[in-house]
């Protein structure tokens, strides 16, 4: 029979340090000492104990926490700064590295966009109404002026903004109405696929640009003028009519393009 884990907290403070309480485990299985000091590390980036950009205990701390030597501290550090995790600089310490999230140009779902071992996205809905926006009803095909329906999300990543998106659907498949349902699937595509609606064909362009627009660079708590990915998807159903255009606002720190290509014999 397997042991399990053992889990427990310790404090930590120091000089230029806020106050933490740091988990440490008690591992049932034989594995090097430096390996099991790496897991916790990780664990505690998880549980945002350490946050992105922000330093991590030093190698005097954890030799006394887990009564190790600075070469086994040293193993770990470094085999989590060669995965990317973490990030040394010299004289003042380590730490926890971003880890950019990969917005997969195959996957039209935001939450499949997300490494979920890292991230856990969330949605929050800003607003649902009825809009006039001729040049986009132009491109659904629809008389102007009549209007559409506006759609207004701001994404996270554990807690933090990390994309805005503004999508626009025709009146006859969504409408403010659906606010609810949207409200408790979280998923605008789910809602439509509720209705018989699924995209068979999808087109995404990408500039690269700074924010100039105060209501995006707010909600994103990101810096005016701040380097900005932007996006733009147009979802297709069977009859190649265009049935929903996105525009979105990614944080480009926080983001990169991953295209994915296939050869067609």
């Amino acid at each position: 029979m397997i042991k399990p884990e053992r889990e427990w907290q310790l404090p930590f403070s120091g000089k230029g340090f806020p106050e933490k309480l740091v988990w440490i485990t008690d591992s049932s299985a034989a594995i090097p000492k430096y390996q099991r000091l790496q897991k916790d590390i990780v664990l505690n980036i998880k549980r945002k104990v350490f946050l992105p950009g922000e330093r991590i205990p030093p190698e005097s701390w954890y030799r006394k926490a887990y009564g190790v030597s600075a070469i086994t501290v040293r193993g770990a550090f470094s085999a989590l700064i060669e995965d990317d995790v973490l990030y040394a600089e010299q004289g003042r310490g380590t730490f926890v590295k971003r880890r950019t999230l990969r917005w997969k140009t195959v996957s039209s779902n935001f939450a499949d966009n997300v490494e979920e071992s890292w991230y856990t996205p969330s949605t929050r809905i800003l607003d649902v109404r009825s809009v006039v926006e001729p040049e986009v009803a132009k491109l659904m095909e629809l008389p102007p002026p009549e209007p559409i329906t506006e759609v207004k999300r701001l994404r996270y990543m554990n807690d933090e903004p990390a994309a805005v998106s503004i999508s626009y659907l025709p009146t006859s498949i969504f409408t403010s109405d659906d606010r609810v349902f949207l409200e408790l699937q979280r998923s605008l595509y789910k809602v439509l696929a509720s209705k018989g609606i699924k995209p068979y064909s999808t087109k995404e362009t990408f500039s690269f640009g700074v924010i100039s627009k105060k209501e995006i660079y707010t909600l994103l708590q990101y810096g005016r003028n701040a380097p900005i990915i932007y996006g733009q998807r147009f979802n297709y159903d069977a009859e190649k009519k265009l049935f929903e255009y996105t525009r979105n606002y990614l944080r480009s720190d926080m983001y990169q393009i991953i295209c994915y290509h296939q050869r067609i014999n």
